[in-house]
C-alpha cells in the first residue's frame, strides 16, 4: 500500500469536510443577512468577537472585572442612545462569565479563606431577605422583583467575593483606581461639553421625556454626562474627588502627584456642573473619615478648620452667590429649601402608609421600576429619591433595619482592618476607598447612590479590596514584585 496515496485520500476527505463546512458557513451567513439585514451582518461580526472575548476572560478572569467596571460606567449612556437593547443585563452576564472563568482555573484550589465569613454572612442575610421578598403578597410581580433586586442586593452579594477571589493584589488596587478615575475624568469632559456646547439630540429627547423637570434649576442645566442622572453623576464625581485627593497627598513622585491633582480638579469640576447638593455631604463625610484614619492630630485639626471655613462660607455668607454652582451648593444648607421640605413631607406620608406593612410593598414597587411595572400606584407616583427611603418602601421597616445594620457592620469591619494596618502607600489608597464608602452610605439618605451604577460597582470592589488586604504582606515593601495571593 502506498503511504503517500493514503495520505492523499485523507487529505481529500479532509478537504471534502472542510468544503462542506465552508459552504455551510457561507450559506448560513447569506441567510442571516438576507433575513435579518443589517442586524444579521452585525451578528456575523459580533459572534467571533464575543467568542474571542470569552476565550480571553477564561484565560485571564481579571479581564472580566475590567469589563464589569467599564460597563458600569457605560450602561446608562448606552441605554440612553440604544434604549431597545438590555445593556443592564450585561453586568449580570459578565459576573457569571467571570465566576465561571475563575472556577475553571481554580476548581480544586479555590481560596475560600480569603473571604471573611462574618462579612459575607452579613451581606448574605440581606441578599436572602431580598430573595424571600419575591413571596411578598403586595409585590408587583416576579419580573419587577428580578430587575429591581439586582442592583439592590444581587450585585453586592456576588461582586464582593468575586473581587476578593479575582481582583485581590496591590497592583490590582492601583489599576482599579486608575481605571475608575479615567472614566470619571471622561465623564467630566462629557459634562463640560453638555454645559458649554450643548446636549446631543438623543440627550435632548431624554430631557424632553420628563427628565428636564429635575435637570433644569433656575434655568440652568444640571450636567448628567453619560450617567443615569445628575444626582448620580455629582455623587460619583465627589466620590472620585476623594480618592484623587487622598492618593495625591501621599508622598510620591511629582509626576504621580500631578496626575492625581488633575483627576481631583476634573472631579470637583464635574461635581459642580452636576448641581447635586447631596454630593457636598458625601465629600464632607468622606474627608472627615480620611482625616480620622490619617491618625495625625495636626492634619485632623487643619482639615477641621478648612471644613469649618467652607461650611461657614456656604451657610452664613452670600459671597459669590451670583455663581450658579456656588449658589446651588449653598442651598443645601438651607433648612427651608423647597426640595428638602418635599422630602420631609414624603417621609411623613410614608410613615402612615407603611405603618401596617412591616415588609414593605415589594421590591420593584417604587421609583423607575414601579412606574414601569405598576404605573399609577401610590409608591410609583410618590417617588423615592433616596436609597434608604426606597429600601423602606419596598422591603419595609424590617428590610431597612437589615440594610442599615449590614452597612454599619461593614463600615466597622473595614475600619478595624485599616486602623490596625501599618502605614504604606496601599493603606493610603485603601483609606481613600474606605472614606468614599462611608461618604456614599451617608449620602444615600438623601440620594439614590449606593445601589446605582457605577457607584455600586466601585463600592463593592472597594469593600473587597479592604477585606482581602488583611492577607497582604505588611508592610508592603515592593508593590511591583508582589504576586497574586492566590498562587
Amino acid at each position: 500500500m502506498n503511504a503517500f496515496r493514503d495520505s492523499i485520500g485523507s487529505e481529500r476527505l479532509y478537504s471534502l469536510r472542510g468544503g462542506l463546512l465552508l459552504a455551510s458557513v457561507v450559506g448560513l451567513s447569506f441567510m442571516a443577512v438576507r433575513m435579518l439585514g443589517f442586524t444579521g451582518a452585525l451578528l456575523l461580526v459580533a459572534i467571533p468577537l464575543v467568542g474571542a472575548y470569552l476565550f480571553w476572560v477564561f484565560e485571564e478572569p481579571r479581564v472580566g472585572i475590567y469589563t464589569i467596571i467599564s460597563m458600569s460606567f457605560a450602561i446608562s449612556g448606552l441605554g440612553r442612545y440604544y434604549s431597545a437593547l438590555p445593556f443592564g443585563l450585561s453586568i449580570d452576564f459578565l459576573i457569571v462569565v467571570t465566576f465561571l472563568a475563575f472556577f475553571f482555573q481554580h476548581f480544586r484550589k479555590t481560596p475560600w479563606s480569603l473571604i471573611p465569613f462574618d462579612a459575607f454572612a452579613v451581606v448574605g442575610i440581606w441578599f436572602f431577605y431580598c430573595v424571600a421578598m419575591i413571596a411578598n403578597p403586595l409585590s408587583p410581580g416576579p419580573e419587577a422583583w428580578f430587575y429591581a433586586s439586582r442592583g439592590l442586593a444581587f450585585y453586592m452579594f456576588f461582586m464582593i467575593p468575586l473581587g476578593i477571589l479575582v481582583f485581590n493584589t496591590p497592583k490590582d488596587l492601583e489599576r482599579f483606581i486608575l481605571i475608575w478615575l479615567l472614566f470619571s475624568s471622561i465623564g467630566t469632559l462629557w459634562a463640560i461639553k453638555q454645559i458649554y456646547i450643548g446636549v446631543s439630540q438623543t440627550e435632548q429627547l431624554w430631557l424632553d421625556g420628563g427628565a428636564a423637570s429635575t435637570h433644569f434649576v433656575w434655568g440652568k442645566l444640571r450636567a448628567f454626562s453619560y450617567y443615569s442622572d445628575a444626582g448620580q453623576f455629582g455623587a460619583a464625581q465627589a466620590h472620585a474627588a476623594i480618592i484623587s485627593a487622598v492618593v495625591m497627598l501621599h508622598p510620591q513622585s511629582l509626576k504621580k502627584k500631578m496626575l492625581f491633582l488633575t483627576f481631583f480638579i476634573l472631579s470637583m469640576w464635574g461635581m459642580g456642573l452636576s448641581g447635586t447638593r447631596g454630593a457636598i455631604f458625601l465629600l464632607g463625610i468622606s474627608a472627615f473619615t480620611y482625616l480620622l484614619f490619617s491618625k495625625r492630630f495636626v492634619i485632623l485639626v487643619i482639615g477641621g478648620v478648612i471644613a469649618g471655613g467652607a461650611f461657614g462660607f456656604l451657610k452664613y455668607t452670600t459671597l459669590l452667590s451670583s455663581n450658579y454652582q456656588i449658589n446651588r451648593m449653598r442651598s443645601a444648607f438651607d433648612p427651608n429649601d423647597p426640595s428638602l421640605m418635599v422630602r420631609k413631607n414624603r417621609e411623613k406620608i410614608l410613615v402612615g402608609y407603611l405603618a401596617n406593612k412591616p415588609i414593605g410593598e415589594g421590591i420593584g414597587s417604587s421609583g423607575y421600576w414601579g412606574q414601569r411595572f405598576r404605573p399609577g400606584s401610590f409608591l410609583a407616583d410618590l417617588g423615592t429619591d433616596s436609597h434608604f427611603v426606597r429600601v423602606w418602601a419596598e422591603t419595609g421597616i424590617v428590610g431597612l433595619i437589615i440594610d442599615i445594620a449590614m452597612f454599619l457592620y461593614l463600615i466597622g469591619k473595614c475600619g478595624l482592618i485599616l486602623w490596625r494596618m501599618e502605614y504604606s502607600y496601599h493603606r493610603t489608597c485603601l483609606v481613600g476607598l474606605y472614606s468614599g464608602f462611608v461618604g456614599v452610605v451617608v449620602a444615600s439618605y438623601g440620594n439614590m447612590v449606593v445601589a446605582q451604577m457605577p457607584t455600586g460597582t466601585i463600592i463593592y470592589l472597594s469593600i473587597g479590596f479592604i477585606l482581602v488586604s488583611r492577607k497582604w504582606p505588611s508592610p508592603i515593601k515592593d508593590e511591583v514584585q508582589i504576586k497574586s495571593i492566590q498562587e
